[in-house]
């Protein structure tokens, strides 16, 4: 009886995480597409919105799949949960995609851009894979 409790409360857990993100996604892409417009972007603020999407799905995708886990995993540099890192990530890639969304009229190269965030992704991939190797 109590694994079945168990599992209700986890399904109820991911529906919660989902409809949390779906709403902050929705905020988000109506925030930035209001107040930037539709169109005269260039390749740098395409990319970065890209990015900032992977990232809220990515951190998505590891809420939902550690959502019923007690005992989260912990990486082996620093010894902080794979939730901790997802966390920090996407703060991260939120300054650093607004930031080339911002400068994009600058028309800074697109090559600049990508590569610093796919630095940031490849940063947390380590600690991502760190902290299920520890396990």
């Amino acid at each position: 009886m109590i694994n079945i409790m168990s599992e209700g409360s986890n399904v109820k857990s991911r529906r919660q995480i989902i409809g949390i993100a779906v709403i902050l996604l929705i905020t988000y892409h109506l925030v930035l597409l209001t107040l930037s417009g539709f169109a005269g972007h260039g390749s740098l603020f395409w990319i970065s919105y890209g990015f900032m999407g992977g990232a809220f799905a990515v951190c998505t995708a590891e809420g939902i799949l550690l959502s019923g886990q007690y005992d989260h995993p912990r990486d082996l540099i620093l010894g902080y949960p794979i939730l901790y890192h997802s966390a920090v990530y996407f703060i991260l890639e939120l300054i650093v995609s607004s930031v080339f969304i911002i400068l994009d009229s600058e028309r800074i190269s697109w090559r600049i851009g990508f590569t610093v965030q796919l630095l940031v992704l490849a940063v947390h991939l380590v600690f991502a894979i760190s902290c299920f190797m520890a396990k």
